[in-house]
């Protein structure tokens, strides 16, 4: 997993925050967002605003296109 954060990371230099590349390694998991948010220790609210961002910088509209658009780069 964690080869495959830095290949993200990678892909995405200068796109995505910090915050939101760990946000986007989470969502390839089965974790919930309020999961996500524990694991992170942050809030649940402050998890959402993360994926609503990626998700725009992205151009998708759901955790699967998301998974799907950076598989596909």
């Amino acid at each position: 997993m964690l080869e495959r954060r830095g290949h993200l990371t990678s892909l995405l230099g200068g796109v995505l925050t910090r915050r939101e590349n760990e946000i986007l390694v989470c969502l390839r998991t089965e974790l919930t967002a309020e999961e996500i948010a524990s694991h992170l220790g942050i809030t649940y609210p402050t998890v959402k605003t993360h994926i609503r961002s990626v998700y725009r910088k992205l151009g998708v509209s759901s955790r699967r296109a998301a998974v799907h658009a950076i598989d596909a780069r």
